[in-house]
Formats: structure tokens, C-alpha cells, sequence
């Protein structure tokens, strides 16, 4: 999955695995909020196809939610994120 979504990622953004079955992207190669959820659209089709593993395919599920970063709500790192997970 991480390979997947590292194809995603451009050199200004960033890619972390949050725990073992969540990722965080923080993207700053894009301000437009119409081109973040393009990229979260293309997070979810590049998940559709099945990951082969020890010659087996298995498919996987994902959820994206989406935090724009606003100064007056995300006063600290942890808010963000927060919110993210609840979208």
C-alpha cells in the first residue's frame, strides 16, 4: 500500500505511516481545494485494484478524509489530524 500511495506523493509533500493500517499525506504541492480531493480520489482508485501477496490477491478497503489546515482550528499538529480522522 505504501508503494501505491508513494507514487502519489510529490517531492514538496509527505507521506508517514500513522499506525499499522492508517497513512497520513500532508500535501503541500497543492493549495486548490478541488485539486486535494483529486488527489484523495486518486488515493481510493489506486487502493481498487487487489495487492498480491504470497501468490494471493487480496483486496483492500480504504477511507480518506480530508483536513484543510485553518491557524484558528488546528492549534496544534494533533488537531489537524483529528480532524482528518473524523472526516
Amino acid at each position: 500500500i505504501a508503494r501505491r500511495l508513494m507514487r502519489l506523493v510529490q517531492t514538496q509533500d509527505t507521506l508517514a505511516r500513522v499506525s499499522s493500517d492508517e497513512f497520513a499525506m500532508i500535501v503541500r504541492s497543492e493549495n486548490d481545494p478541488q485539486a486535494i480531493i483529486a488527489i484523495a480520489e486518486a488515493i481510493r482508485k489506486s487502493l481498487l485494484t487487489p495487492i498480491t501477496f504470497n501468490e494471493r490477491e487480496v483486496s483492500v478497503t480504504a477511507s480518506v478524509g480530508i483536513a484543510l489546515y485553518d491557524p484558528n482550528m488546528h492549534q496544534q499538529r494533533e488537531d489537524m489530524l483529528k480532524d482528518a480522522l473524523v472526516a
